[in-house]
């Protein structure tokens, strides 16, 4: 039951009166407002009413339920429905900021990846360039000796040394450079 509009209207129509439960003796029971009884039962007499061991208990429920009783239930029940629509409506606003969230971090997971793929190439790119530089600086030291070879021919060596190395092959004349040079710088040290 979810419309409670007729049992609240006549709630509303019974008016601001209260009413309460009265026991009349061991054999009745009624229920009455200021003005008078609004219902009466006779327990007493089952074969004349037929039988029904409750009707007191009936009697004082009826005199339990009166209209500000059963516009209070109403009022919590409509309080109630209203926080369970809005428990709805955050829950759902939480189920779709979840979904969202749950979309970025797959967006950030797939761009780390890609990320990871890069920095991987990089490194095998890095590790190349090492390799390169290493080369390029053996490359360079080789360089730098002959340039020191030449410099001694040009500007220390004498004739005499000349004439010498002439008569070299290559791989010895680098050589035999290299020992002139170091006697050269130990007749300079000393």
């Amino acid at each position: 039951m979810n419309d409670y509009s007729e049992l609240k209207n006549a709630a509303e129509a019974c008016g601001p009166l209260p009413w309460r439960f009265i026991e009349r003796g061991i054999t009745s029971a009624g229920v009455r407002d200021d003005h008078g009884f609004i219902a009466f039962m006779d327990y007493s007499h089952p074969a004349k009413y037929g039988a029904c061991p409750d009707r007191e208990a009936k009697a004082r429920f009826i005199g339990h339920a009166t209209p500000a009783a059963v516009l209070a239930l109403i009022s919590e029940l409509e309080v109630s429905n209203n926080v369970g629509r809005a428990l709805g409506e955050t829950l759902g606003s939480v189920v779709e900021s979840r979904d969202a969230l749950v979309r970025v971090v797959d967006q950030l997971k797939a761009e780390n990846e890609a990320l990871r793929n890069e920095a991987e190439s990089n490194e095998d790119s890095l590790d190349a360039w090492v390799t390169r530089a290493n080369k390029f600086e053996e490359e360079n030291a080789r360089h730098r000796k002959y340039a020191e070879r030449y410099w001694f021919l040009t500007n220390q060596a004498s004739p005499a040394d000349w004439e010498y190395l002439g008569h070299q092959i290559p791989a010895v004349i680098d050589q035999e450079v290299d020992a002139l040079m170091d006697k050269v710088k130990e007749e300079q040290d000393d």
